[in-house]
């Protein structure tokens, strides 16, 4: 079972399934990519859908969701060089 983490303690989970509760901040597509900003009240960490690891059900409604959605994210953490904190959520359910 994934553990519930905030977005300020997700260094401690690299290579863990965890589950992150917030809200979308920003969205955006590219194909078989959906790159999701999720922030709590702790920060703001990019999660991306890959279409090959999920739902067909849950990548189509990551394309739809509206700014401010309230969303449930589970994945598995991933160190991200690029990314301003570092990590990144690999999402595998939605």
């Amino acid at each position: 079972m994934a553990e519930n983490v905030y977005v300020a303690d997700i260094a401690a989970h690299e290579w863990q399934e965890v589950t992150l509760r917030g809200w979308l901040h920003n969205r955006r597509s590219s194909g078989k990519l959906h790159f999701l900003q999720v922030r709590d009240g702790t920060g703001t960490i990019q999660c991306v859908v890959f279409k090959g690891n999920v739902t067909p059900e849950a990548f189509t409604e990551a394309d739809h969701l509206p700014q401010e959605t309230s969303i449930v994210v589970t994945g598995l953490v991933k160190k991200e060089p690029r990314s301003p904190i570092g990590f990144e959520i690999d999402v595998r359910g939605l």
